[in-house]
C-alpha cells in the first residue's frame, strides 16, 4: 500500500490549484485556462524519481506511485475537463476533445508508431 499523499496532493490539490490560477490569470483565455488544467492535473509519472533520489527519499515508494498516478491521470483527465469546462464559459465541446487529441491520443499513437518501427528495425538486423 502506498502513501495516500501524494495521489492526494496529485488529484485533488493540484486540479483545484489549476482551475484557481486559470480563473485568476486565465479567464478571457479559454483555450490557454483549458490547457493549463490539462498540464496541472497530469502528474508526471517520473521527473519526481529524480528529486525523490537528490533528496535521498524512499524509492521503492515513489517508484510504486508510478504506475497508479498513470492510470489515475488517464482515468481522470476527461471527468476534471467535464468539472472545469463546466464553469468555463466559452469554451466548446470541440475544443475539449482537440485538446485531449493533442495531449493524449497524438503522443500515444506516436509512441506505437516508434515501438512497431524500431521492433521491426530489429528483426532486419
Amino acid at each position: 500500500m502506498t502513501d495516500p499523499t501524494s495521489t492526494i496532493i496529485n488529484f485533488v490539490w493540484m486540479p483545484l490549484l489549476a482551475w484557481g490560477l486559470g480563473a485568476i490569470f486565465l479567464a478571457d483565455y479559454p483555450a490557454l485556462w483549458l490547457g493549463c488544467i490539462m498540464f496541472m492535473v497530469t502528474p508526471c509519472t517520473d521527473w519526481y524519481l529524480v528529486f525523490t533520489k537528490i533528496v535521498k527519499g524512499n524509492m521503492s515508494l515513489s517508484t510504486s506511485v508510478l504506475p497508479i498516478n498513470l492510470i489515475l491521470q488517464v482515468l481522470l483527465i476527461p471527468v476534471y475537463l467535464f468539472i472545469f469546462v463546466g464553469t468555463m464559459e466559452s469554451v466548446s465541446l470541440s475544443t475539449v476533445i482537440e485538446s485531449v487529441v493533442l495531449v493524449l491520443v497524438v503522443p500515444f499513437a506516436i509512441a506505437q508508431l516508434s515501438r512497431y518501427l524500431l521492433k521491426n528495425k530489429k528483426k532486419h538486423f
